[in-house]
């Protein structure tokens, strides 16, 4: 028999477990060891990642009035702006080197949290695991013409 209170349940595909002491699927990410916090490695990949994501976007200022990538330095690190038409919003990568975080901003789908994953290598959600490439793929596909290939 299963205790509640030592033990993960799940009701429709989302973790029940607040204390995060026991976790199942994408979320094990909230485990501290499985979070990639040295510094030389995060720099690196999300240097990459950011490349990666301009490469995907690149393409989509051709089917797109208005499509303008942007990459820039702040003070927490590398960010990447996706200026969209007037009343469109746009999309915010921003890097923060001191946290180890990547956020997205989007105006289809708000503000996510993302860490580096020491199993996959890939920035993964904090709240629900879910893969940052995934997010940005499916929003823009909503929002712009267009597809990114990451």
């Amino acid at each position: 028999s299963q205790s509640p209170t030592n033990e993960s349940s799940s009701v429709g595909g989302e973790d029940r477990d607040s204390s995060h002491e026991h976790h199942q699927g994408t979320n094990a990410i909230h485990k501290p060891d499985v979070i990639i916090k040295d510094d030389a490695i995060f720099q690196k990949v999300s240097e990459e990642f950011i490349t990666r994501a301009v490469q995907a976007l690149e393409p989509m200022k051709a089917h797109n009035d208005v499509f303008k990538i942007t990459r820039s330095m702040s003070d927490e690190g590398e960010k990447l702006t996706i200026g969209l038409k007037p009343g469109e919003g746009q999309y915010i990568l921003q890097v923060d080197l001191n946290t180890k975080i990547l956020s997205l901003t989007s105006p289809m789908s708000g503000n996510h949290v993302y860490v580096l994953c020491g199993y996959t290598g890939k920035f993964i959600g904090m709240e629900d695991g879910h893969n940052c490439e995934g997010m940005i793929v499916r929003d823009m596909i909503r929002h712009c013409h267009g597809l990114p290939h990451f």
